[in-house]
Protein backbone atom coordinates (compact mmCIF):
# COMPACT_ATOMS: atom_id res chain seq x y z
CA UNK A 1 0.00 0.00 0.00
CA UNK A 2 2.94 2.43 0.91
CA UNK A 3 4.13 1.61 -2.83
CA UNK A 4 1.46 3.09 -4.15
CA UNK A 5 0.63 6.03 -1.96
CA UNK A 6 4.61 6.71 -3.38
CA UNK A 7 3.33 6.79 -7.03
CA UNK A 8 0.36 8.50 -6.78
CA UNK A 9 2.79 11.25 -4.79
CA UNK A 10 5.02 11.00 -7.47
CA UNK A 11 2.37 11.81 -9.94
CA UNK A 12 0.76 14.75 -7.83
CA UNK A 13 4.10 16.40 -7.77
CA UNK A 14 4.78 15.76 -11.34
CA UNK A 15 7.71 13.21 -10.44
CA UNK A 16 6.65 11.30 -13.33
CA UNK A 17 3.53 11.40 -15.66
CA UNK A 18 0.36 9.93 -15.55
CA UNK A 19 1.32 7.37 -18.04
CA UNK A 20 4.63 6.05 -16.44
CA UNK A 21 2.12 6.07 -12.80
CA UNK A 22 0.28 4.07 -14.13
CA UNK A 23 2.42 1.35 -15.83
CA UNK A 24 4.34 1.44 -12.04
CA UNK A 25 0.44 0.78 -10.75
CA UNK A 26 0.10 -2.28 -12.89
CA UNK A 27 3.52 -3.88 -12.27
CA UNK A 28 2.87 -3.34 -8.92
CA UNK A 29 -0.73 -4.95 -8.80
CA UNK A 30 0.29 -8.04 -11.29
CA UNK A 31 3.35 -8.37 -8.19
CA UNK A 32 0.95 -8.41 -5.67
CA UNK A 33 -1.40 -11.12 -7.36
CA UNK A 34 1.35 -13.63 -7.95
CA UNK A 35 2.87 -12.91 -4.42
CA UNK A 36 -1.00 -13.61 -3.17
CA UNK A 37 -1.76 -17.13 -1.67
CA UNK A 38 -4.38 -19.02 -3.33
CA UNK A 39 -7.04 -20.38 -1.17
CA UNK A 40 -7.15 -24.33 -1.76
CA UNK A 41 -9.33 -25.87 1.09
CA UNK A 42 -12.53 -24.98 3.22
CA UNK A 43 -12.28 -26.47 6.61
CA UNK A 44 -15.52 -27.38 8.87
CA UNK A 45 -14.49 -28.74 12.07
CA UNK A 46 -16.91 -29.67 14.75
CA UNK A 47 -16.16 -30.01 18.47
CA UNK A 48 -18.30 -31.11 21.24
CA UNK A 49 -17.02 -30.99 24.97
CA UNK A 50 -13.63 -31.70 26.15
CA UNK A 51 -13.42 -34.76 23.68
CA UNK A 52 -10.07 -35.12 21.89
CA UNK A 53 -11.92 -36.35 18.70
CA UNK A 54 -13.81 -33.94 16.47
CA UNK A 55 -17.80 -34.93 15.77
CA UNK A 56 -16.85 -33.55 12.05
CA UNK A 57 -13.95 -32.79 10.82
CA UNK A 58 -14.35 -32.02 6.79
CA UNK A 59 -11.68 -30.88 4.27
CA UNK A 60 -12.55 -29.92 0.84
CA UNK A 61 -10.56 -28.77 -2.24
CA UNK A 62 -12.18 -24.98 -3.46
CA UNK A 63 -12.41 -26.27 -6.97
CA UNK A 64 -14.86 -29.00 -5.76
CA UNK A 65 -16.68 -26.68 -3.67
CA UNK A 66 -17.69 -24.26 -6.88
CA UNK A 67 -18.45 -27.19 -8.94
CA UNK A 68 -20.81 -28.17 -5.81
CA UNK A 69 -22.42 -25.27 -5.42
CA UNK A 70 -23.23 -24.73 -8.82
CA UNK A 71 -26.11 -27.64 -8.25
CA UNK A 72 -27.50 -25.64 -4.81
CA UNK A 73 -31.00 -23.75 -5.68
CA UNK A 74 -30.32 -20.39 -4.61
CA UNK A 75 -32.54 -20.61 -1.22
CA UNK A 76 -30.83 -23.88 -0.23
CA UNK A 77 -29.88 -25.05 2.83
CA UNK A 78 -27.46 -27.28 4.63
CA UNK A 79 -28.67 -29.06 7.64
CA UNK A 80 -26.87 -31.26 9.77
CA UNK A 81 -27.80 -33.49 13.02
CA UNK A 82 -25.36 -33.09 15.66
CA UNK A 83 -26.41 -35.62 18.07
CA UNK A 84 -26.80 -33.60 21.19
CA UNK A 85 -27.25 -30.12 19.61
CA UNK A 86 -29.50 -27.75 18.61
CA UNK A 87 -27.33 -25.59 16.76
CA UNK A 88 -28.83 -24.88 12.93
CA UNK A 89 -26.97 -25.36 10.00
CA UNK A 90 -29.18 -23.48 7.81
CA UNK A 91 -27.91 -20.20 8.98
CA UNK A 92 -24.65 -20.47 7.49
CA UNK A 93 -24.20 -18.72 4.39
CA UNK A 94 -22.10 -21.25 2.19
CA UNK A 95 -21.96 -19.46 -0.69
CA UNK A 96 -21.02 -16.45 1.41
CA UNK A 97 -17.82 -18.23 2.67
CA UNK A 98 -16.84 -19.85 -1.01
CA UNK A 99 -16.70 -16.07 -2.86
CA UNK A 100 -14.47 -15.21 0.18
CA UNK A 101 -12.15 -18.21 -0.44
CA UNK A 102 -12.43 -17.01 -4.17
CA UNK A 103 -11.14 -13.39 -2.91
CA UNK A 104 -8.18 -15.43 -1.93
CA UNK A 105 -8.94 -14.93 1.96
CA UNK A 106 -7.09 -17.72 4.09
CA UNK A 107 -7.61 -18.24 7.81
CA UNK A 108 -10.54 -18.53 9.97
CA UNK A 109 -14.04 -17.51 9.10
CA UNK A 110 -16.24 -18.65 11.58
CA UNK A 111 -16.27 -19.79 14.67
CA UNK A 112 -18.76 -20.43 17.54
CA UNK A 113 -19.76 -21.73 20.45
CA UNK A 114 -23.01 -22.91 21.47
CA UNK A 115 -23.91 -23.96 25.26
CA UNK A 116 -26.01 -27.34 24.63
CA UNK A 117 -28.82 -28.34 26.97
CA UNK A 118 -26.95 -31.14 28.39
CA UNK A 119 -23.82 -28.79 29.61
CA UNK A 120 -21.61 -29.28 27.01
CA UNK A 121 -20.39 -27.02 24.61
CA UNK A 122 -20.17 -27.16 20.73
CA UNK A 123 -17.62 -25.26 18.69
CA UNK A 124 -18.22 -24.83 15.22
CA UNK A 125 -14.90 -23.81 13.23
CA UNK A 126 -14.72 -23.05 9.05
CA UNK A 127 -11.35 -21.77 8.40
CA UNK A 128 -9.50 -21.62 4.60
CA UNK A 129 -5.71 -22.58 4.10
Amino acid sequence: MEDKKKILEMIANKTITVEEGAKLLNALNSKEIKNKKRAKKLHLEINQGEREKSLLKLSIPISITKLGLLFLPNNAKLKANIPNSNFDFSQIDWKQILAIAQNGEIGEIFYMEVDEENGETTRIRIYID
